[in-house]
């Protein structure tokens, strides 16, 4: 069914299923011979990043960080003009944490090491030594028509990306997004009225924290 509405073929290879820990392990194997895929303990990784986050967070900040630094990493050893470098940064090095950071609220500090890999990056080293940066980052930050460079803030990119999914819970209330966390969350209330809540996902703490930023943003318009 899924292959004559979409028009893809699935890949049974690369397709697997995996069961909560109270599924027996007869049902398990029914189900997986009915869909005629292999059943595992979790899945890995989904669009790059681990699909079960636990109460350690290091785990997405580990996959984060080491992608930036393999990147960045092939790119030093190139003869790279600043103009190069101004490109890569912001079309590849920049937007590598896109899909984590309109997920999950990533910490300050996590943000600041990224900040410090690609300004790094941007000035560059002699003799294996860091040279000067002479101007501060935030500086860079700012839009050409200011003076800057236009590169991304990390914690402020991660703050607008989280600031859209919280509009998306004003603006579409059919989304499945917000019926699954709007029926956690905020059921009886609207979101603009919405808590925290007693031991809250990784996900709805992001939301949660943009919404405050949302909220100043509307009250400007």
């Amino acid at each position: 069914m899924y292959e004559e509405a979409s028009g893809q073929l699935v890949n049974y290879n690369k397709t697997t299923v995996s069961f909560s820990k109270y599924t027996t392990a007869a049902r398990r194997g029914q189900i997986a011979g009915w869909l005629g895929v292999r059943a595992v303990d979790e899945h890995d990784k989904y669009l790059g990043l681990p699909t079960v986050v636990g109460h350690s967070k290091q785990v997405i900040n580990r996959v984060i960080r080491d992608k930036l630094c393999r990147k960045l990493q092939g790119w030093k050893g190139m003869l790279l003009s600043k103009a190069r470098k101004d490109v890569l940064i912001k079309v590849v090095a920049q937007s590598i944490p896109t899909y984590a950071m309109s997920v999950f609220k990533l910490p300050s500090n996590f943000c600041d090491e990224l900040r410090s890999l690609v300004s790094r990056f941007w000035w560059g080293s002699e003799n294996g030594r860091r040279k000067i940066p002479w101007i501060a980052w935030a500086k860079l930050c700012q839009p050409k028509c200011l003076g800057g460079l236009g590169f991304r803030s990390f914690t402020e990119f991660n703050l607008a990306l989280l600031g859209k999914q919280a509009w998306r819970m004003i603006t579409d209330q059919e989304c499945l997004m917000v019926r699954v966390l709007g029926g956690k969350y905020f059921s009886n209330r609207s979101f603009m009225k919405a808590e925290l809540g007693t031991n809250p996902s990784y996900t709805w703490r992001g939301i949660y924290e943009a919404n405050e930023a949302l909220m100043v943003g509307l009250e400007t318009v």
